[in-house]
């Protein structure tokens, strides 16, 4: 857990964008060249799951290192935040089964069923509440655990952006997550 915690903001640039941006490029190459669906979807898949594993790894690290510094009073339950991550991830990956099966039967299948958009699009929204969810967490509970007392969205509203445009927020948020985390092991020592 406290490896994605002490990576440096452009390590973590690298991890978090270069290597997929990387492996997309390899797998549109590869499927264009084979001319293979199949091959793109399956790579798709790796991809997102590569990406939900480092993020969502990262930013469970950092919440549960900042739900471990808060101050007493604190009104998060880390329960409700476990759940809304693994939710997203979850209908993620049923999604992408479900066009792998799609792409895979291509020719067989004229019309898809409205029953499975029906059922998918309230999961849809589920999955967006969840991830903005976990977003407010991490940036609450990262601003809390820095100012030892509870704070309010006007407190953590930036950090709440930087987390959502992590692309740009990592920059950022990292070297205070670095801080906070050679505070954190200076204070159990």
């Amino acid at each position: 857990m406290h490896t994605f915690l002490r990576l440096k903001h452009w390590q973590l640039f690298i991890l978090f964008y270069a290597i997929p941006f990387i492996l997309y490029i390899i797998i549109v190459v590869a499927t264009i060249v084979s001319q293979n669906l199949t091959g793109l979807t399956v790579g798709m898949i790796f991809l997102v799951l590569y990406s939900f594993g480092t993020f969502g790894s990262w930013m469970y690290a950092v919440a549960k290192m900042s739900y471990d510094m808060r101050p007493q009073g604190s009104d998060m339950r880390l329960a409700r935040f476990q759940m809304a991550l693994i939710i997203p991830a979850f209908y993620f990956a049923l999604l992408f089964l479900i066009l792998f099966y799609f792409i895979s039967n291509l020719p067989d299948i004229s019309v898809p069923n409205p029953f499975l958009l029906l059922l998918i699009i309230p999961f849809h929204f589920l999955s967006i509440f969840c991830m903005f969810y976990t977003m407010y967490f991490v940036a609450k509970t990262l601003k809390s655990a820095e100012v030892q007392y509870p704070v309010h969205f006007s407190d953590y509203f930036v950090d709440f952006i930087l987390v959502w445009f992590l692309p740009v927020g990592i920059w950022f948020l990292q070297p205070r997550i670095n801080a906070l985390l050679a505070r954190y092991t200076y204070v159990q020592r």
